[in-house]
């Protein structure tokens, strides 16, 4: 079943694929501290084994773009989520991650892990922390774009250190 929501400032929220512009999201991640590396084929095959949302202007363009990486039923990555720098501080990141998980959690999925190198703040917010328990998470990360202590916001490691 597809969602669709529509703020009061005419925003819409929809995970239909149809409504998705690769070509935006595309040179969206392009742009990115993390994807910068990914060809457009990888972009569209990470797509369509996904579940992919979007916010879009009342005119259609999109304005901004969260992939959820579930089984749909046990745990969920979120992954690229990306704002349009023209629309940033009006809450449409947090709106759209926040739709996101509640609708995921709806359905059943518990778990919810990210990775990002900044904006702690806006997960917080929605209830993302820490792990309790980093020592017993592992990764295989071949990724020149991957995060080091050198790349990562300073305030994100300080606030881990007092923890």
């Amino acid at each position: 079943m597809t969602l669709t929501l529509t703020r009061s400032d005419g925003l819409v929220l929809s995970d239909d694929p149809a409504r998705i512009d690769l070509a935006c999201c595309t040179e969206w991640l392009a742009g990115s501290y993390w994807a910068s590396d990914r060809t457009p084929e990888q972009v569209a095959r990470s797509f369509a084994g996904s579940r992919v949302f979007g916010v879009y202007h009342p005119d259609g363009r999109q304005l901004a773009l969260a992939r959820a990486v579930t089984d749909g039923a046990s745990f969920c990555w979120v992954s690229d989520v990306f704002v349009d720098e023209s629309v940033r501080g009006r809450g449409i990141g947090s709106w759209l991650v926040g739709t996101l998980v509640r609708g995921l959690q709806e359905e059943g999925v518990p778990r919810f892990l990210l990775g990002p190198r900044d904006a702690h703040g806006v997960y917080t917010k929605l209830g993302f922390a820490a792990p309790l328990v980093p020592e017993v998470y592992m990764e295989l990360d071949t990724r020149p774009t991957r995060p080091t202590r050198a790349n990562v916001d300073p305030a994100i490691l300080a606030d881990r250190s007092t923890a």
